[in-house]
C-alpha cells in the first residue's frame, strides 16, 4: 500500500509537472506569434490588396457615407485611413447642394464629383482604394461621379461598397459579392472604414439639426431673422453663450442693435446688463 501511495504520487506530481511544462510552451509561443497591433493592421491591408487583385497593398484609403432623415439636412462624409489607420487631416464633409427630396444615390454622385474634382485638379492625391456605404446602386453612383469630375475613364479609382446588409462587398460590375470570410482582417478593415464614415457623417448631421433648432429659437424674437441668428450663432457658438452674454456683448455683433439685444434678452427671461 504504501509503494502504491507512493507511486500514485510520484505519477500524479509528474502530470503536473508534464502540465505545467506544456502551458510555459504554451506562452513562450505566443509571445513569439503575437502581432503587434500595427503589424496586424499592416496584415488586414495587404490581406485587402490580395482580395481585390491590386498590384500592391492599398495604402490610402477613402470612405464615403450620406446622412439624412427624409431628406432634411443632407450631408455626406468622406474619411481617410493610411496603412489602416485614421489621418484626420483628410476628413471632409460635404452640405448636399443639388440634391431635392430622399435620393441617396444621387447624393452619393455628387459628393464623389466634388470629392475627385479636387482630385482631378491636382489639389488633392487620389486614395489607393474608395470604399462606398451602400450596395450596387450607390457603388455605380459614385463611379459617376467621379467621372463627372472629369476623371481620366483609364484611370478610375478602384472602388467597392459593402451592404449593409449582411456586410457584403460588391465590386463595379459584380453581380455577386466577393465571398471574404467574415472572420478575415480584410473584411473587419472595410467595416471599420465603412462605420467610422458613418460616424463621421451622423455627427455632422446632428451639429446641423441643432444649430437649425438654436437658430428657429431666436428666430422667434422680432426682429431677428436668419441672418442675425447665422451671425449671434457663429460668434457665441451655442444659444446658451448668446444668453450668457448682456446686451453690451450682443451689440458687437453686426446688425444686432441695443433694443434688439434687449429684446432678446427679455424673451429669453435674461436681465440685459447682467448676462444672467
Amino acid at each position: 500500500l504504501v509503494n502504491e501511495d507512493c507511486g500514485a504520487g510520484r505519477f500524479g506530481k509528474g502530470a503536473e509537472l508534464l502540465s505545467m511544462a506544456g502551458r510555459n510552451a504554451e506562452v513562450e509561443l505566443s509571445h513569439l506569434t503575437d502581432e503587434k497591433p500595427e503589424e496586424k493592421t499592416a496584415a488586414s491591408v495587404t490581406e485587402l490588396g490580395k482580395w481585390l487583385h491590386l498590384e500592391s497593398p492599398p495604402v490610402d484609403i477613402a470612405a464615403f457615407d450620406i446622412s439624412t432623415i427624409q431628406g432634411s439636412f443632407p450631408v455626406g462624409s468622406g474619411v481617410f485611413f493610411r496603412n489602416g489607420r485614421p489621418l484626420k487631416s483628410r476628413y471632409r464633409r460635404f452640405n448636399i447642394r443639388t440634391v431635392k427630396g430622399q435620393d441617396d444615390f444621387a447624393m452619393m454622385r455628387e459628393v464623389l464629383r466634388r470629392y475627385w474634382a479636387h482630385i482631378v485638379s491636382g489639389d488633392e492625391d487620389a486614395p489607393d482604394l474608395v470604399v462606398i456605404d451602400g450596395g450596387k446602386g450607390q457603388l455605380s453612383s459614385a463611379l459617376q461621379g467621379v467621372a463627372d469630375a472629369g476623371a481620366d475613364p483609364d484611370d478610375l479609382p478602384t472602388m467597392v461598397g459593402i451592404a449593409k446588409r449582411f456586410d457584403e462587398v460588391f465590386v463595379p460590375g459584380g453581380d455577386d459579392p466577393l465571398q471574404i470570410p467574415r472572420t478575415s482582417p480584410a473584411l473587419r478593415l472595410i467595416q471599420k472604414l465603412r462605420d467610422e464614415a458613418h460616424r463621421f457623417a451622423v455627427t455632422y448631421h446632428r451639429k446641423l439639426r441643432t444649430k437649425k433648432g438654436m437658430m428657429s429659437e431666436l428666430e422667434t424674437v422680432p426682429g431677428i431673422g436668419p441672418i442675425l441668428s447665422r451671425r449671434l450663432l457663429k460668434e457665441f457658438g451655442t444659444l446658451e453663450a448668446v444668453l450668457d452674454g448682456d446686451a453690451e456683448d450682443l451689440t458687437r455683433v453686426r446688425g444686432m442693435t441695443r433694443s434688439k439685444a434687449e429684446a432678446l434678452l427679455k424673451v429669453f427671461g435674461r436681465a440685459a446688463g447682467s448676462g444672467r
